[in-house]
């Protein structure tokens, strides 16, 4: 065999010199140790690397939608992880059994208040009409996103508010911006304009009032003033006195909603949308 005559070759040659013998194994050892780190990196390379697939394991799921566990990468716990879901939604139609009680009725009187009265940050005038609103939260759960728009059958001259909830805000609604002016002749003949600029508590068919929050059974009272106004004339002119003669509503329109979201329950939002009478009680 070629291996063994090779052999026989080589043998004699250690034998003979066992010094050079040595050092050639040497140089062979030591050639390979050098490259072997790079034949071994080279490998691990070409080798596509496994990709660990983490896992849940002891998961649990509570009532409030949370999902909880450990989570497991490679054989080894990394720590827990939580997952919460959002609460589910929905929108109903306020009743008579919703979490927020809407409360109407006129405030009879023999006569008109003392001008310059103070109710609400009103000054009352002998031209106006008491009409109480209250909203009343008659659950123990806090209701948010309050928005209101009330409408009587007359006009509303104010709105202002009996309590003291904070943030609460009241504002007339005009709809759409339009510019107010008079138009009249100076002392020469010429035609002239002048813009009206509201001062004072503004008339309005409608006002809107928020609020942020309502806590658990509480309530808020506000006070509408209300103002009958004469029609304009048949070619569409202002009436000659536009305050009309006492008239109390007999009926006020409320629209709006309001959000009720109580920890890992359902969010729900109420919408409002009711007409109800205003009873003065005869007075």
């Amino acid at each position: 065999m070629e291996w063994l005559e090779t052999a026989g070759r080589i043998l004699p040659f250690w034998v003979a010199n066992p010094v050079r013998g040595a050092a050639a194994v040497a140089g062979v050892v030591f050639l390979i140790w050098s490259v072997w780190p790079l034949l071994t990196k080279n490998a691990d390379v070409a080798k596509p690397a496994a990709s660990p697939l983490p896992s849940a394991t002891d998961a649990r799921v509570s009532n409030t939608g949370t999902i909880s566990g450990s989570v497991v990468v490679g054989g080894d716990v990394r720590g827990d992880i939580k997952v919460q879901q959002a609460p589910p939604s929905r929108t109903v139609k306020a009743d008579e059994s919703s979490p927020l009680e809407l409360r109407v009725y006129g405030v009879p009187s023999d006569g008109p208040y003392p001008a310059g009265t103070m109710i609400a940050g009103i000054r009352w005038g002998d031209h106006l009409t008491d009409t109480r609103v209250e909203l009343v939260n008659r659950t123990d759960e806090t209701i948010v996103d309050l928005g209101l728009s009330i409408q009587l059958d007359t006009h509303i001259a104010a709105v202002g508010q009996l309590t003291q909830i904070p943030d609460v805000i009241i504002e007339p609604d005009h709809g759409p911006a339009r510019f107010l002016s008079l138009t009249g002749t100076d002392e020469e003949g010429r035609k002239i304009t002048m813009p009206i600029v509201p001062a004072g508590p503004m008339i309005a068919p409608v006002y809107r009032v928020s609020c942020p929050r309502v806590l658990a059974r509480s309530s808020i009272q506000l006070v509408v003033a209300g103002i009958a106004l004469n029609p304009p004339k048949e070619d569409g002119s202002m009436p000659d006195t536009l305050v009309a003669p006492v008239t109390r509503p007999t009926r006020i329109r409320l629209e709006g909603r309001y959000i009720v979201a109580p920890p890992g329950r359902a969010v729900v939002t109420y919408v409002i949308s009711q007409e109800l009478p205003v009873d003065f009680g005869g007075g």
